[in-house]
């Protein structure tokens, strides 16, 4: 339950929300296969440090002979955006985000679509690492439950009818 974990949690809540089931073990990861309407799906968590999380992502990618990484979606939280809002983009640099290099530098491209979650910035006297790692704020508790479901929502949506029409209907939506 920390900003850090954004990715995790919405995992979890496309589990929820889909029924996929994430029991597998591998690859450096925990994963489940399922559906979204018509689309098979990988649901995926690197059990990597963060920071290597491209091993695991390029594990996976391999072992099920995916070959579009266009059709990748790596989920994170992002500094530079207010708490409880989302930006989709259909592929970019890693703007210092550590487990965006690693999965940049495995896969061998940055042609990959990024849901960013915001966590908003630090106060002043809190550097960033400690943020990211720290719980939640109350204030942000009561909020993340209806975050997820929107990220859950953005997921699907990209799945399901492509990223331009995610990225239009929830580039910068923010949870009220």
């Amino acid at each position: 339950m920390t900003r850090h974990n954004m990715g995790f949690l919405t995992i979890d809540r496309l589990t929820e929300d889909y029924g996929i089931e994430i029991t597998q073990r591998g690859f450096q990861s925990l994963y489940g296969k399922g559906k979204f309407e018509d689309t098979q799906v990988i649901l995926a968590k690197p059990q990597t440090y963060m920071n290597l999380s491209g091993q695991a992502v390029k594990k996976l990618f391999d072992y099920f002979k995916l070959n579009d990484s266009s059709n990748l979606i790596v989920i994170h939280d992002d500094l530079d955006l207010p708490f409880g809002t989302l930006r989709i983009r259909a592929r970019g640099g890693h703007g210092g985000h550590r487990g965006l290099m690693s999965v940049i530098e495995h896969m061998g491209t940055s042609n990959f679509i990024r849901l960013r979650m915001g966590i908003g910035r630090p106060p002043v006297h809190i550097a960033a690492d400690e943020y990211v790692l720290d719980r939640f704020s109350p204030v942000e508790l009561d909020q993340l439950e209806s975050l997820l479901k929107l990220a859950s929502e953005a997921v699907f949506l990209t799945v399901t009818s492509g990223v331009e029409t995610a990225m239009n209907k929830y580039n910068g939506k923010a949870i009220n």
